[in-house]
Parts: C-alpha cells; structure tokens; sequence
C-alpha cells in the first residue's frame, strides 16, 4: 500500500509541476534553424557537387540524375510558432511556416516561388537530423531540388 501511495504521488507531481507534461504534449519555444540546400540536377554527366557529398547516397536513391551542383545554401530560422523566409537564386524565394515543433519532429508548411507563381505548397513532418528532399521545377538546364535539414 505504502508503495502505491508513493507511485500516486509521484504521477501526480509530474502532472502539476511545471515541465512536467511529457514532451510529445509540450510545443518547442525558442528558435529553430533549417539549412535549406537548392540543387540543381541534370544529366550533363559531372557527378555529384563536393559541397552535396553528405546527401549524394540519398539523392541517387531518390533520383535518376547524373549531375547534382549546389545553387545555394540558406539558414531560415525559425521562431516557435512562426514563420521564416529565403531568398534563391533565379528570383526563387522560399516561406516556412510552423504552429508549434514537438521532439522530435516539427510540422512545417512550405511554400516554394518563383516570382508570384508558387512552384510548390506542402506540408510535412521536418525531423531533426533527417533531411527532406524535395524535387521541383525543371527548367531547361535540368530540374530543381531542396534539400531541408533541421539543425
């Protein structure tokens, strides 16, 4: 008996203490940074970029490439809840937006441009360490990729 008094109030504790809510039921304040990563992949034969070399296995899994060159790479920070922006080359902009981020995964809504016309909206579970690979538009150089990775 005496032990089940003390596993009840043990249980209670961790609900009426503050952070004691377990962290799945906790949204994550502070600021979060997701290194953006705009590639561009083609068939023009000159493999994968040295600055890509971490996400080559990936990228080859994915895709059906022989080329892969980086065209830029981009921090966005982001505030918990809110919203973060960057600038890409060729007039290309990118918007994240997340509600609130809970370990170890966050739902972000992504909005890729080009100008005014939107290339890409979704939403997805942005995991810390596991990147995400979009693919994009093609253009007449090859086709456009991002690559999204928590940090």
């Amino acid at each position: 008996m005496k032990r089940f008094v003390q596993r009840l109030l043990f249980s209670l504790c961790l609900v009426i203490l503050p952070g004691g809510i377990p962290m799945e039921a906790q949204p994550s304040g502070g600021t979060i940074r997701v290194e953006v990563l705009l590639v561009k992949a083609g068939n023009n034969g000159s493999g994968v970029d040295q600055a890509l070399k971490g996400h080559a296995a990936t990228l080859q899994r994915l895709f059906r490439f022989n080329s892969y060159t980086l065209a830029a790479r981009r921090t966005v920070r982001l505030t918990v809840p809110g919203e973060g922006s960057a600038s890409l080359p060729e007039g290309q902009s990118l918007s994240m937006r997340v509600a609130e981020a809970v370990d170890p995964s966050m739902k972000v809504e992504i909005e890729w441009r080009r100008g005014t016309q939107r290339l890409l909206q979704t939403r997805m579970d942005l995991g810390s360490g596991n990147p995400a690979v979009l693919g994009g538009p093609r253009d007449k150089d090859g086709t456009w990729l991002l690559i999204l990775q928590r940090r």
